[in-house]
């Protein structure tokens, strides 16, 4: 019996497109939560278990928070890269803009290993390219700090 190729193609084109929707309705979801300030990749030098690196960056964020003097937000996704699997994690950060983006990068370097802290800009699509990780690779998403908590804008 012959297989109906036609219909085939149809189910996985509309699979495809229904995806594609949903990474886009995640990303926009992300990028409206907050008004995003950094956009951080931390690479960690040692090879944490993803409890204690989320659990470590969690401190640091904490620090953050209470250098700001105010509350932030932030969104989490780890992810595990092609450099040799090296466990890393992505962060878009709210609340911060009036802090010093180096001195932070300088202390996430000092303790985590390679970092980059970089100004968030919508049109790069850092809130995509988190929602991408979450729904494609990972599945796990952090969210936290008081603006999040607060559910503000």
């Amino acid at each position: 019996m012959l297989r109906d190729h036609r219909r085939d193609a149809i189910r996985e084109a509309r699979e495809r497109t229904r995806q594609r929707e949903a990474l886009e309705q995640y990303g926009h979801y992300i990028e409206n939560r907050l008004r995003w300030d950094w956009f951080v990749t931390i690479t960690f030098a040692r090879r944490p278990s993803s409890s204690f690196a989320v659990s470590a960056i969690r401190r640091f964020l904490y620090e953050l928070e209470v250098a700001a003097g105010r509350p932030i937000g932030w969104v989490l996704v780890l992810d595990y890269g092609a450099e040799g699997g090296r466990l890393h994690a992505h962060l878009l950060v709210a609340g911060v803009h009036h802090l010093d983006l180096d001195s932070w990068w300088r202390s996430a370097e000092r303790r985590f290993g390679s970092s980059a802290f970089s100004e968030y800009a919508e049109e790069g699509g850092a809130a995509h390219y988190l929602a991408q990780h979450v729904l494609t690779q990972t599945g796990d998403l952090h969210m936290g700090g008081g603006l999040i908590d607060a559910g503000s804008r």
